[in-house]
């Protein structure tokens, strides 16, 4: 797996400055005793100083998984040497250590945790014949202060990081909800978003018992309209109305969405059939103010659209397939009539107001 170049640069100047920090403290360790002689521990320490660059080449040249984790496994392989260096303090080793193995459980999870822990083992047994084997827990007050502050640091980074991460992860999810509830041509709701509100809303409408309201609106002859002028300019049309449509609908409880082909339905919670019917003509008004040219229809010389209304106070017995199936008949009546029209169908004529179509 190949992973973003860009991602390389969080780690380059984090595996620097610890490199740095080590080098600091192993110096402080060795400082009474250290001489030009002990030509291992400079090579160790020169190594401390080229390491960081080539690991960030390697991984510029070749930015996959396994550059990183190779290069998180050389950093915990050089710990353990450096835990030697130090004379196995654990007081300026051990926090190297922590924070170097909680970075690599963030990034790579308990697998290359444990590969960072024999890592560990297998730097101090290595340096063992280089370096020989002394335990000394007494230390340089000085010497915990970069081992300290690189823990301080790095944990502190990782967080940071890992901030930056779910920002983005939050982003990516957002942008997918969208996308997931959005109609790719028209940018409104689409059925499943719609699916998913209307069974929300007839619930809220059962338990306070306020009317749910639903437009189904159909363009007039809109496969003759895609036959004659072509399917790109379909699309533009179907943009058009859709956001004439949503215009018309202005609470934010209210749902617009495109259901199908050329169909749309509208979901007013809260209103009844006479407040459902004013917004059935204003969707009606707006989509002829439009004046799209349409000379395939037999409704008119423009873009129209069919119009069914339907409206109810939920009960235990009827579910949203039955209003949805009400709205339907009313938009099938509305064709039937010569379409450009609005059509009204409640369920439970009872209790909600008459309307005139």
């Amino acid at each position: 797996m190949r992973l973003s170049k860009a991602a390389g640069t969080f780690d380059y100047p984090m595996r620097v400055a610890g490199y740095l920090l080590v080098i600091i403290n192993v110096y402080l360790a060795r400082l009474p005793e250290l001489d030009s002689a002990d030509l291992p521990i400079w090579l160790t320490l020169l190594f401390f100083i080229i390491y960081p660059h080539v690991a960030f080449a390697s991984f510029v040249l070749k930015p996959t998984a396994k550059t990183e984790s190779n290069s998180l496994l050389v950093d915990m392989l050089s710990i353990g040497v450096m835990a030697n260096l130090v004379y196995f303090n654990p007081v300026v080793f051990l926090p190297y250590y922590i924070a170097n193995s909680s970075a690599v459980y963030a990034l790579k999870g308990p697998g290359l945790m444990l590969k960072g822990l024999i890592a560990l083992v297998a730097g101090m047994l290595i340096s063992i014949p280089l370096f020989g084997f002394e335990l000394n827990l007494n230390f340089n007050t000085l010497g915990i202060i970069p081992a300290f502050f690189y823990l301080f640091v790095a944990t502190h980074y990782m967080g940071y990081l890992s901030h930056l991460r779910g920002v983005v992860l939050n982003k990516a999810k957002a942008k997918a909800e969208i996308q997931a509830n959005s109609d790719a041509v028209t940018k409104i709701a689409n059925r499943r978003y719609f699916d998913l509100r209307l069974d929300e809303e007839w619930l809220r409408s059962y338990r306070s018992q306020t009317p749910l309201s639903m437009l189904a609106i159909d363009i007039d002859h809109f496969k003759a309209y895609n036959d004659l002028y072509g399917h790109p300019v379909g699309d533009d049309c179907l943009n058009q109305v859709a956001q004439a449509i949503a215009k018309q609908v202005t609470r934010s409880s209210d749902v617009v969405a495109r259901t199908g082909g050329e169909e749309f339905n509208i979901i007013l919670p809260n209103t009844n059939l006479e407040g459902a019917h004013i917004v059935a003509k204003k969707v009606l008004e707006s989509i002829r103010s439009l004046e799209i040219e349409h000379n395939g229809s037999d409704a008119g010389d423009i873009v129209t659209v069919s119009v069914g209304v339907s409206s109810v106070i939920p009960v235990s017995s009827f579910s949203t397939r039955g209003l949805m199936l009400a709205t339907d008949q009313a938009l099938y009546q509305a064709k039937g009539e010569g379409r450009n029209c609005i059509a009204v169908k409640p369920l439970f004529k009872s209790n909600l107001p008459r309307v005139d179509a």
